[in-house]
């Protein structure tokens, strides 16, 4: 979808006190994100789906996280993101995302 989808998702989950773990450049190849709280516990992997840049989406080998559709957390397939149309429901989903991820650290 756009970079902006995914810097609001970093946004989001620096606010709520996790680090991403992982390399955070949106011009390189990357399907997940490891994340933890700021002391290292809960880590979790934030895994992307990501759409191609050729033709109906055909896959080129350049895509990279500019092209992520959604995403979902490694075993935890009911947590998930679609990428959809940068509105207010978009924003409203993104809240329930990390309110659903910040309760998997409560388990």
């Amino acid at each position: 979808m756009s970079k902006a989808h995914v810097e609001l998702l970093k946004l989001k989950l620096e606010n709520s006190k996790w680090r991403i773990l992982s390399d955070y450049n949106l011009d390189v190849y990357s399907d997940h994100w490891i994340i933890c709280r700021p002391n290292g516990d809960h880590q979790l992997v934030i895994k992307f789906a990501i759409w191609g840049n050729g033709r109906f989406g055909d896959h080129i080998g350049n895509e990279t996280l500019s092209n992520a559709i959604g995403c979902t957390i490694e075993n935890h397939p009911q947590i998930d993101i679609y990428f959809r149309k940068y509105t207010k429901r978009f924003q409203e989903d993104i809240d329930e995302f990390i309110r659903q991820l910040n309760l998997l650290d409560k388990e």
